[in-house]
């Protein structure tokens, strides 16, 4: 069985990490964006399109490779490039305390 540890930076690289939601948030939809509450600290965020997108997409926990899969094959948008907004949105996903970073430790 894997052990999960969760983090709030990063300490470990992009591939060896899945991205979820944190625990505490609420979300909604507004049209095509999305508005979330953290429960947490009771502010609330309004996300753009993309950054709804990738949210939408990690309410099951998932890689960097695995969200680019999936919106390379919704947006034109090539692979590296894709990587790398995705990863700026999710560093910044991660400073709000919206998303969380789970290393899958392989040692039982």
């Amino acid at each position: 069985m894997h052990k999960k540890e969760f983090l709030t930076d990063h300490k470990y690289t992009v591939f060896m990490c899945r991205y979820i939601l944190a625990e505490g948030i609420v979300s909604g939809s507004i049209k095509d964006e999305m508005v979330m509450l953290n429960m947490q600290n009771g502010k609330y965020y309004h996300l753009n399109h993309v950054s709804s997108r990738i949210c939408q997409l990690i309410k099951n926990a998932m890689y960097l490779d695995e969200i680019c899969n999936e919106l390379t094959s919704e947006f034109r948008i090539e692979q590296e490039e894709c990587k790398k907004d995705v990863q700026k949105h999710l560093d910044q996903l991660l400073k709000l305390g919206i998303v969380e970073i789970i290393k899958d430790d392989p040692t039982p």
